[in-house]
């Protein structure tokens, strides 16, 4: 409320005080920022009774919270200018802001004509000033909840036509966003005040520096003449180790960081100035003035003359403050106007970058290696198209489990009651789904084959050994009825290879992190069908892809698409596949020539790949790059650095990949009491970050664990780090699903198995390290 003041001083010359400055707080909740503008003495005395009257707007749609804040309201005016008769505030409006302007002019309802009639009036009056905090919901939680979003076309196409116009990110869905859709909706009402006017919310801060907010930057540095961004930080969520504490306590959180709400917090302003002096609409205030009305794409100003954009101002609080000391911050500063605050003017790049811009230069001629968007062939890619996004269940409880039988049952009795609902449905026996969630997590992919009358029925022989966190493998029931989304990984782990138990090593995927992921860039290989960690999707490059013999036009397509290249392919005649290279043809010719040597093999870039992927100097320079796109792969000058991050490439692949082979760690010692107890329930490291010491249970310890077990990260997480994550006895709070990891050990005949495990991993980073600081010292 203090900074919208000072800003109103600043770019217009006024005050919230003064007359026929109407401010609208359009999702008001209990009424808080009314009140508390009512009670920060900006309001002066002389004005607050036509401010109340006629001036201060606001909106909910919550029954319950619009008597209170209409209470609120009226209690705290009425306690700062006393008066013989009771005066009604009569500008809260029982009424979905979005919904509201998505109607545009309405017919007064006889029913609710006083409500009308103020919603009426809001529509009129000449908002200058847009303040509160908006709902965050990006959607439903779950297919159980029921709850679907509301759906806002002509708010929804100007959020389609600018913000996601503008953003280069493959998931837009989070543009939907409540606190966007607020942004949005904000801009053109503000847009169509000749005056201008100032908006300023508390909201989700994903937008700032996130791959997918670029349109929203972009449409911001188009569409104002100023920006203010006050970042609070506390984004945890996906968030691990030291980048994690550095984000310090969630601001909405509770005291200590537990709970509450996770994401990045920031306060915006935007700054939209009014016609000059010559009655010109000044170049930013140009953008639409008739509601939602069509616009060129990422918020360009219509009829701009000359390039005009906005100045972006930009301050952070410290790394690693506590809930207590961010409050503390605002609370000394009071407002943007303080001086003790320190500005960065920020400059976007061509990517619509803000902060942590990317490299740019050399790195943008490297092979990229790979993108799906781009249609025109081969040329400039290292994979072909058929990378995958890593496997999402949307059912982790029901398809993924340590033991066997305990899936088998989970999935049986989840068939069973899928089609028990359709049959149901069909029948017109009831009217609704059944949205238990201890029967079934219904997602909008299993909903709609609900709908079809599609039949679910229970596969023999698919459910296989999968990599459900790095390091970590699990029982998966792999089909395409019950796992959401499968992405490519048929083509790359097909599903009648796993169900004819074909050779068990039949590929080799690279995995990493696509677009968005917050953790430090990190990649590892597996050679079985790998889930999807983070909400910015695994992306698995394949060293093979899988062809059906069987579709001769299909086969035709794909053999122009992958044939030739100095590599033969291979069938698989009983499983009825083709196996062909993921390598291009294309990486292949301009590797050999690059290094003049024709005995270059596919595998040899794949494996080089992996390589220069862990080289620490490419990482350290181009980390921005990764979190904005997929990897370019530099090619190093020389042919032996080549042949060297191959062979290192391939070493760790082989390591990674049959990390259950590799031999114990000799630093690390198994402490045991003799009672040869190895059921684990939860295993708890002794001390917090590079810990030596961790207890098995109650008869068994590990100590001396070596600090290189700690170096190698993949994820946010050691590989150890990932088994003390994973390997816990849990039960799913919604399905009531338990998964415990000793039935593992119990169906492998190995008691020892996870304890064995750890040992082995310790090992696997300790190599990896020792590997990686073996590569060829290069410039990249």
């Amino acid at each position: 409320i203090h900074s919208v003041e000072a800003l109103m001083q600043k770019e217009f010359g006024r005050s919230l005080s003064d007359e026929n400055v109407h401010i609208l707080d359009p999702f008001v909740g209990t009424g808080t920022f009314i009140t508390r503008l009512l009670q920060s003495g900006i309001i002066k005395d002389k004005d607050l009774k036509r401010k109340y009257l006629k001036e201060l707007h606001c909106n909910e749609i919550v029954l319950l919270a619009y008597y209170v804040a209409d209470v609120n309201i009226e209690t705290v005016f009425h306690s700062l200018h006393p008066s013989e008769k009771y005066i009604n505030y009569d500008n809260i409006c029982l009424t979905d802001t979005f919904e509201l302007y998505e109607r545009g002019q309405r017919t007064i309802d006889e029913l609710f004509k006083e409500n009308t009639e103020q919603i009426e009036r809001q529509c009129k009056a000449p908002i200058q000033v847009i303040i509160g905090n908006p709902p965050y919901s990006v959607g439903q939680k779950s297919g159980n909840d029921n709850n679907q979003n509301l759906k806002y076309p002509k708010l929804d196409n100007r959020i389609a036509e600018t913000y996601v116009a503008g953003s280069t990110s493959t998931l837009k869905n989070s543009l939907y966003d409540s606190y966007i859709r607020a942004f949005r909706w904000a801009s053109d009402r503000i847009a169509s005040n000749p005056n201008g006017g100032i908006i300023g919310m508390v909201t989700n801060g994903g937008w700032i520096d996130g791959n997918t907010g670029a349109g929203i930057r972009k449409s911001f540095y188009n569409e104002f003449d100023a920006i203010y961004v006050v970042n609070l930080r506390g984004g945890v969520r996906g968030m691990a180790g030291d980048a994690k504490k550095k984000e310090g306590d969630p601001f909405f959180g509770a005291i200590g960081g537990q709970g509450g709400c996770m994401a990045t917090i920031c306060l915006t302003f935007l700054i939209k100035k009014p016609m000059n002096m010559m009655g010109e609409v000044s170049p930013c205030a140009a953008i639409s003035q008739a509601k939602y009305a069509a616009t060129p794409s990422a918020g360009t100003p219509r009829n701009a003359p000359g390039n005009h954009h906005a100045r972006i101002y930009y301050c952070s609080v410290a790394d690693y403050m506590t809930r207590e000391e961010k409050l503390n911050y605002l609370s000394n500063n009071k407002s943007i106007a303080s001086e003790k605050i320190e500005w960065e003017q920020l400059t976007p790049d061509e990517h619509g970058d803000w902060l942590n811009k990317r490299v740019g230069g050399d790195y943008d001629t490297y092979p990229r290696i790979g993108d799906k968007k781009d249609k025109s062939g081969e040329k400039d890619k290292v994979f072909y198209d058929n990378y995958s996004t890593g496997l999402m269940t949307s059912r982790d409880a029901w398809c993924y489990n340590c033991s066997d039988e305990r899936i088998k049952t989970n999935i049986y009795e989840c068939i069973k009651f899928y089609n028990q609902q359709r049959e149901a449905i069909a029948n017109g026996v009831i009217s609704d789904i059944d949205r238990d969630p201890s029967k079934m997590s219904w997602s909008e992919t299993v909903l709609n084959r609900l709908l079809r009358n599609i039949e679910f029925n229970y596969i023999d022989g698919v459910i296989t050994e999968s990599v459900y966190r790095p390091f970590v493998k699990m029982h998966l029931y792999y089909s395409h009825q019950l796992n959401d989304r499968t992405g490519d990984m048929p083509v790359i782990f097909p599903f009648s290879i796993i169900r004819e138990q074909a050779p068990e090593k039949t590929n080799r995927i690279i995995c990493l992190d696509g677009p968005g992921c917050k953790k430090d860039f990190s990649c590892v290989m597996s050679n079985s069908i790998f889930s999807r960690l983070t909400a910015t999707m695994t992306q698995c490059f394949p060293l093979y892809v899988y062809i059906e013999n069987n579709n001769s036009t299909k086969i035709k397509n794909q053999r122009t698409l992958f044939g030739g290249g100095g590599q033969k392919d291979q069938e698989y005649s009983a499983n009825q596949y083709n196996r062909t290279s993921g390598i291009t043809d294309w990486i292949l010719d301009r590797t050999r020539k690059q290094y003049g040597h024709d005995e270059i093999m596919k595998e040899d870039i794949f494996y080089y790949v992996y390589g220069i992927l862990h080289c620490p100097s490419y990482r350290e320079k181009y980390q921005n790059d990764f979190k904005k796109a997929l990897p370019r792969i530099p090619f190093v000058e020389r042919y032996e650095d080549f042949v060297a991050f191959m062979k290192a490439g391939r070493e760790l692949g082989d390591l990674h990949c049959n990390y259950e082979e590799c031999p114990m760690n000799e630093t690390a010692q198994i402490v045991e009491d003799g009672s040869q107890n190895y059921i684990i329930d939860k295993l708890r490291p002794v001390g917090k970050g590079n810990f030596t010491e961790l207890k098995y249970n109650g008869h068994v310890t590990i100590k001396n664990i070596p600090p290189e077990a700690h170096e190698y990260i993949v994820n946010g997480r050691s590989p150890l780090g990932w088994i003390i994550d994973q390997y816990q006895v849990s039960i799913d709070k919604d399905s009531g699903i338990k998964n415990d990891p000793n039935d593992w050990c119990r169906e492998h005949n190995n008691p020892r198995y996870i304890l064995e495990l750890i040992m082995r991993v310790i090992e696997v980073s300790v190599r990896t390290v020792r590997i990686v600081k073996g590569l060829p010292k290069v410039e990249v």
